[in-house]
């Protein structure tokens, strides 16, 4: 069995050699060894290939032309796809601008529990004292964080900011829900304006 495969790394040395590659077969160690340029697949039509490309000091896997270089496994659909412009997909083909956009949870240390992030947006109360209820559908231990940003036109605010009058918001939340609420006598430039609400959570292990 090793003869045969010696043999056609012989053949394909051979091969590439006959094309004036300048490239070294080494039969105790099935290798090409060469800079530039290595090994090639091509498709039927000739639109899309990926090869391999080294140099002394760096070694590539790249697609030609600008295509994603997507990563699969048991002739599955691509878990990993890097786009030509930098970008990384996990578990998502069609991501959006991110430079690393990830379609389920992440962990960051070993001690640490799976996490995820959720938005939630619309337009708060169009009263002072007036309140808007948002149904998160989260387990209340689940979650880390809440934090909100209203839009006011000129700029944006977060929650409890008291950095000029009539900017006041406050945001709690309880098993059910998420409330934003304006600030009675100080929330008259916070009345229907756009916010965002984030929240990120850890998965239950269970």
């Amino acid at each position: 069995m090793k003869k045969t495969i010696l043999l056609l790394f012989l053949i394909l040395g051979l091969q590439i050699l006959s094309y004036g590659q300048s490239i070294t077969l080494l039969p105790s160690k099935p290798l090409v060894k060469k800079n530039g340029l290595g090994f090639l697949h091509v498709s039927n039509d000739g639109n899309q290939s990926i090869g391999t490309y080294v140099t002394n000091t760096e070694a590539f896997i790249q697609t030609n032309p600008n295509t994603p270089l997507k990563f699969a496994t048991n002739q599955g659909s691509p878990a990993i796809t890097l786009f030509p412009n930098g970008n990384l997909s996990i578990g998502t083909p069609s991501p959006g601008s991110a430079k690393l956009e990830v379609n389920g949870s992440t962990q960051l240390g070993e001690q640490t529990s799976p996490i995820r992030m959720v938005e939630f947006t619309g337009i708060t109360a169009g009263t002072q004292g007036g309140s808007v209820a948002i149904p998160h559908g989260l387990f209340t231990a689940e979650i880390l964080s809440i934090s909100l940003t209203v839009d006011t036109g000129g700029g944006f605010v977060a929650e409890n900011s008291k950095h000029a009058p009539g900017y006041e918001v406050g945001l709690s939340h309880e098993s059910t829900n998420i409330y934003l609420w304006n600030k009675v006598s100080n929330s008259s430039f916070m009345l229907n304006k756009p916010y965002k609400v984030t929240v990120i959570y850890r998965i239950s292990s269970s």
